[in-house]
C-alpha cells in the first residue's frame, strides 16, 4: 500500500468530526442553487502579548486598506526593507525581519493596525506503520462508518461538484487513491507551477477526504467522487502563519467550497485572523484540527479555536 493513504493512528481522534462536517457540507451545497487614518495620525500600536509559540524569521504587518499596502510597502523600502503583498487581507510579509524595528519604523504610521512576528505551525497528524491500531485493534478508517460516510455519499449521488482545498503538504496526484479527483491547485511556499507533495502528509488528508474506494488499495474517502485542490504551504512539517493565512486566501480563490487545515499551533496571528474572516466572507467553510494532545492535556490549538460563523473545530 502506498504510504501516502496509510490509516493514521492519530488522526482517529479527530476524523470523525471532520468527515461528519465535510460529507454534510458537501450534501447541503450540492442540494442548494447554486476610511484609512492618514499617514500624519500619531498612533500606537497595540502590544503584542507574550507568545509561547516559537516564531520564525519575519515579520507581517497589517493595513488598514489596499491602498495603504502599497504606501507602507514604499515606506518601508525606503528604510532598505523588501516587502511581499499578502493578497486580499490587506499586509505586508517581511521574510527573514524581526518585528521590533518594523514596530518601531512604523509606531507612528496611521495606515498601520498591527505588527507581529511571524509564527510556526505543525503539521498535526503523522503516518502510520500499519493499517489497524494495534491499541484498539480498529481499523483506522472506522469513523467512515461512523459518521454514516456512505449514505451521505449516495445521498449527493457519488460525490459533489464542490471542492475541498486541503490546504497542506501539497498532493500527489498521481497516486491511483487520487485518480482524476486532484483540481489545478496553488503553490503558496516556492510559486511553483506544480504543487506536489514531498512529505505525504497532505496527500493523506486529501485521501481522507477523496480516495477512491473498492480499488483495493488504500483507504476510502468520505465525501466520494470530490474534487480536492492542492494548496501548498510547507515542504517540511513546519508552517508559518504568513503562508498559512496565504493559503487560506488561495483556497477560497482557487474556488473552493470547503477549505481543510490540518496544522495548528497555540496561538493564532492576525494574519491568520483577516484570512479566516475573507472565508468567512466568501461563504467559505472552513474545517481546521483541534489537534492530537489528549494524553498532554488537550492544549488549545488555533486555528481549530478561531471563531468565525463559517468555521468548524474537529477534535
Amino acid at each position: 500500500m502506498p504510504r501516502a493513504l496509510r490509516r493514521v493512528p492519530h488522526v482517529r481522534r479527530w476524523t470523525g468530526f471532520a468527515v461528519l462536517a465535510i460529507t454534510g457540507a458537501l450534501a447541503a451545497l450540492a442540494a442548494s442553487p447554486a476610511g484609512a487614518a492618514g499617514a500624519s495620525t500619531a498612533v500606537r500600536l497595540p502590544p503584542v502579548p507574550d507568545d509561547p509559540v516559537p516564531t520564525v524569521p519575519g515579520t507581517i504587518v497589517g493595513v488598514r486598506t489596499p491602498g495603504d499596502v502599497v504606501d507602507v510597502g514604499r515606506v518601508l523600502r525606503v528604510a532598505g526593507l523588501r516587502a511581499q503583498s499578502l493578497p486580499r487581507i490587506d499586509a505586508l510579509f517581511l521574510p527573514r525581519v524581526s518585528a521590533d524595528p518594523v514596530r518601531r519604523l512604523l509606531a507612528r504610521d496611521g495606515r498601520v493596525r498591527w505588527v507581529e512576528p511571524t509564527r510556526e505551525r505543525k503539521l498535526l497528524v503523522s503516518e502510520p506503520s500499519a493499517n489497524v491500531d494495534s491499541s484498539t485493534g480498529r481499523p483506522y478508517d472506522w469513523a467512515y462508518d461512523a459518521v454514516a460516510a456512505g449514505p451521505a455519499i449516495a445521498a449527493v449521488g457519488g460525490g459533489s461538484p464542490a471542492s475541498v482545498a486541503v490546504v497542506d503538504s501539497g498532493i500527489d496526484a498521481t497516486h491511483p487513491d487520487l485518480a482524476g479527483r486532484v483540481g489545478t491547485g496553488r503553490d503558496v511556499a516556492f510559486g511553483e507551477r506544480d504543487p506536489k507533495d514531498f512529505v505525504g502528509h497532505g496527500t493523506f488528508v486529501a485521501g481522507l477526504v477523496s480516495a477512491v474506494d473498492g480499488n483495493g488499495i488504500g483507504t476510502r474517502g468520505v465525501a466520494g467522487r470530490t474534487t480536492v485542490l492542492p494548496i501548498r504551504v510547507t515542504t517540511t512539517g513546519s508552517i508559518t502563519s504568513a503562508n498559512a493565512a496565504a493559503g487560506i486566501v488561495a483556497a477560497v480563490d482557487a474556488g473552493a467550497s470547503v477549505v481543510n487545515l490540518s496544522f495548528g499551533g497555540p496561538t493564532l496571528s492576525a494574519a491568520e485572523r483577516a484570512a479566516l474572516d475573507y472565508a468567512t466572507a466568501h461563504d467559505v467553510l472552513v474545517v481546521a484540527a483541534a489537534g492530537n494532545t489528549r494524553a498532554s492535556g488537550n492544549g488549545v490549538v488555533y486555528p481549530a479555536a478561531a471563531t468565525t460563523s463559517t468555521s468548524c473545530a474537529v477534535a
